[in-house]
């Protein structure tokens, strides 16, 4: 049975989602699956196994360009077994099935698989637009990502790919 192969890809606008995406790789690499993590968004997603996606959260939406990838690789997406994060610092019930993560599954067909996990917010690095955002909002500075929860879904992510990668090969 040959490696099965993983993209993990993601839109960050202050690196904490991109730092989910690293653990995520290292993760499935620890767990000894091939994890390609390319520099932009993949241009073939048809070539893995598994493609993993995941975007900061803005004002309940995905940044504009994954929600524009998603759109342009609709095709591909169709065929491709997807799951993906999203990351930022609202009320999750949103982003469940029924509302803004259930529409994120259109085209998407294969496996479909979605997470939600809290990000990190660090003042220093946001635009005095943000800033005053939050502090309407009273939202507090720190890191709510739960590593111990985003490590658990890497690992699960890992066995499926690995036993879907399995049923492939008995099948050809």
């Amino acid at each position: 049975m040959t490696v099965p192969l993983v993209c993990v890809f993601a839109w960050s606008r202050h690196g904490s989602t991109s730092e989910i995406a690293q653990s995520i790789a290292a993760d499935l690499a620890a767990m000894g699956v091939q994890v390609e993590q390319p520099s932009e968004a993949p241009s073939d997603p048809t070539r893995y196994d598994l493609l993993v996606l995941g975007s900061a959260v803005y004002s309940n939406q995905w940044l504009p360009a994954a929600t524009c990838y998603l759109r342009c690789q609709a095709a591909a997406l169709a065929t491709t077994r997807v799951a993906v994060f999203s990351s930022g610092l609202g009320a999750p019930s949103r982003f469940l099935p029924g509302g803004w993560g259930h529409r994120l599954q259109t085209g998407i067909q294969q496996s479909f698989e979605h997470r939600y996990f809290y990000g990190h917010l660090d003042r220093e690095v946001l635009s005095l637009r943000e800033r005053l955002m939050m502090d309407i909002l009273g939202t507090p500075d720190g890191d709510r990502r739960d590593w111990t929860s985003i490590n658990q879904w890497a690992l699960m992510l890992a066995d499926q790919v690995r036993l879907a990668r399995g049923r492939t090969s008995l099948d050809h």
